[in-house]
């Protein structure tokens, strides 16, 4: 297990112990004296029955599930995209513009202004969708009022 995964479990493993610990101490036979109102356990009477530390098991815990992608300046950016037709994509002599449409990426980016540095990439009307990968540059909103997000490919996958 990983020092992350550790960490990560550490509370969950500390209250499993603790569960286990307690489950000793809980009153096997009970009576009550009726001269005095006095509950008396066959459980020890000190607290050596909890033991503080992680429980080692044989079997890891499931990892838990990846966070969620974020879209802040500088977030990784991998994600399936479609170009946004009828919005061709822009050619410059040092790269390609693609206005996508990312599925995945929340509602309030309905847009997606993917910039690739090969302009000879071969993306036509058929291209169905892409895989990009690279980074969140920022947002901005459009002179019609659309919000969208603007990525810095390293790769473009057809």
């Amino acid at each position: 297990m990983t020092s992350l995964g550790r960490a990560i479990l550490a509370p969950a493993l500390l209250a499993l112990t603790l569960l286990a610990g307690c489950t000793a101490a809980t009153p096997a036979a009970s009576s009550v004296d009726d001269d005095e109102t006095s509950i008396e356990s066959d459980a020890p009477a000190d607290d050596s029955a909890v033991d503080s530390a992680p429980v080692e098991d044989s079997e890891e815990a499931p990892a838990p599930p990846p966070p969620a992608p974020s879209y802040a300046p500088g977030d990784a950016f991998n994600e399936t995209c479609s170009v946004a037709w009828p919005s061709a994509p822009q050619v410059t002599a040092t790269d390609i513009q693609i206005t996508s449409y990312c599925p995945n990426v929340p509602s309030s980016f309905p847009v997606v202004l993917v910039v690739y540095g090969d302009p000879s990439l071969p993306i036509t009307p058929s291209t169905s969708s892409f895989q990009v990968s690279g980074v969140v540059y920022g947002s901005d909103v459009s002179q019609a009022g659309m919000p969208y997000l603007i990525v810095i490919a390293d790769e473009v996958r057809l």
